[in-house]
């Protein structure tokens, strides 16, 4: 079974995981149609999102897809928000940042 979690938060990395995506696919047991269909989905979630996190864009984006099939599973995440650790939520609550 073929499984993967891509998930980006920036128009460069949503372009690095669908290279990574591409080599991952090369080398899985996948029959066709299956391969291709894949492949076509992928890719088209992933450049897709890398227009919406380009950074021209100044709103937030969210957004999970998932690919399932017979012998497939592949997560597609995207959040234009950064992470922030405790201490930068905290200053945050507090007004001091």
């Amino acid at each position: 079974m073929f499984k993967q979690s891509i998930k980006v938060s920036s128009a460069d990395q949503a372009r690095r995981e669908l290279n990574i995506f591409h080599g991952e696919l090369s080398k899985a047991s996948l029959e066709e149609p299956a391969r291709t269909l894949l492949k076509e989905q992928v890719t088209d979630t992933l450049l897709q999102y890398e227009r919406q996190l380009s950074p021209d864009r100044a709103q937030h984006f969210k957004s999970d897809r998932v690919f399932e099939g017979d012998g497939y599973k592949v997560k597609v995440s995207a959040d234009s928000r950064p992470r922030e650790g405790f201490l930068a939520k905290v200053t945050g609550l507090l007004g001091f940042n």
